[in-house]
């Protein structure tokens, strides 16, 4: 259900108010079976000593999970609006927003495993479920006619605020949703158009961004810090690690426990840690020069930039994109109906990644989804 109303206080102030009810119900059903078969054909099988050397050797157990969760949320928004001339407009604003909650679906989720090895086939692990993430967001701006109607600028504070904030991170052989306790962005954009000459345009857009988790103790751990977990069961071998252990820890990589001291996962405290970049923007300009029998001919170029980010959720040091600037140019001529044109995207064949992950299988490998390099293409248009 939703509702929104604007009114107008005064001729030059204006309050638009919303809200919205929102109710959800999910379920999930995720089972393994253990088979075993010569002729092709996948055949449960129940042998105790397969199922041992199943949980041994790869850490999967069968089961079969039937579960449900329901979330209803409420959520409003107001916009205040102050048009104190022809030239300049100011606002400030409010607003809640929700992400709902669910289940992850990877290969190595496994029950819940008792201390005496009994195995809860019915009850799911650690991190099957995640819970909702709620936000909330307060921003105040301006939008102003400067030089005669020559420029146009906008800019604008923002604050928001993530409780429970969903953080998907790449975990054995899949990726996992986990709930960071909270996280808060703030930061100043700004955007500015100016017509420089009859024919030349200029443009420039700035974001400064100021992004941490504010308490996230239960990140996935990197590579490097599972491994050197691992490496503490290693050093007493027959021996399981306990919560009486005299070291439960390595690299910052914390293993975790269920109730009755059986291991259950682990993770890492990145409380504080980076969100985003600090800052990205981009430079413009467009030329038109009127050609003769009504042709126009256009040209342009852009500049976009950011500063470093971490690609995963687990902020490992590996995964980060450096700082880089891509630039994208076009050249044409336009017709009343048609246009033809030439055009560069990132014509200085800058490298980057798009995103990053562990490699499945192999620990302590990695790799990235790279961004195209350079293209270069024509286009022809035209309008009947």
């Amino acid at each position: 259900a939703f509702f929104q109303g604007t009114y107008e206080l005064t001729d030059d102030l204006t309050l638009t108010a919303g809200v919205r009810y929102t109710e959800e119900e999910k379920s999930a059903i995720a089972s393994a079976d253990l088979t075993s078969s010569t002729t092709g054909y996948a055949t449960p099988d129940t042998n105790p000593y397969l199922a041992l050397l199943q949980g041994e050797l790869f850490e999967v157990y069968q089961h079969a999970f039937d579960e449900k969760r329901s979330t209803n949320q409420v959520v409003p928004a107001a916009n205040l609006q102050w048009a104190q001339s022809d030239t300049s407009k100011y606002y400030i604003s409010y607003s809640e927003g929700f992400k709902s909650g669910g289940f992850n679906s990877v290969d190595d989720q496994n029950p819940v495993i008792q201390a005496d090895g009994t195995v809860l086939r019915t009850t799911p692990g650690i991190g099957f479920e995640y819970d909702d993430e709620s936000a909330s967001s307060f921003e105040i701006g301006g939008k102003h006619v400067l030089m005669d109607g020559a420029m146009n600028l906008n800019w604008a504070y923002f604050n928001s605020e993530y409780e429970d904030q969903q953080v998907s991170t790449f975990v054995g052989l899949g990726f996992v949703v986990a709930n960071a306790a909270s996280s808060e962005i703030q930061g100043i954009e700004m955007d500015m158009t100016w017509q420089a000459t009859d024919e030349l345009r200029l443009g420039v857009a700035l974001a400064f961004l100021d992004g941490n988790y504010g308490s996230f103790d239960a990140a996935g751990c990197t590579a490097a810090q599972a491994s050197a977990l691992l490496g503490l069961n290693l050093a007493a071998p027959g021996e399981e690690l306990s919560p009486t252990s005299p070291v439960t820890t390595a690299l910052g990589c914390q293993q975790k426990f269920l109730g009755d001291g059986t291991p259950s996962g682990s993770s890492q405290d990145i409380s504080g840690g980076q969100l985003g970049s600090d800052y990205s923007g981009s430079i413009t300009a467009d030329y038109i020069k009127p050609l003769q029998n009504g042709l126009i001919w256009f040209t342009g170029i852009d500049v976009n930039f950011t500063d470093m980010y971490y690609m995963t959720g687990d902020l490992d040091p590996i995964d980060i994109q450096e700082g880089f600037e891509k630039v994208n140019f076009r050249t044409g001529i336009r017709g009343d109906n048609w246009d033809v044109m030439l055009f560069g995207r990132n014509i200085t064949d800058e490298i980057t990644a798009s995103g990053a992950a562990d490699v499945p299988l192999a620990g302590g490998a990695h790799f990235s989804y790279m961004a195209r390099g350079a293209v270069w293409g024509g286009r022809f248009s035209y309008s009947f």
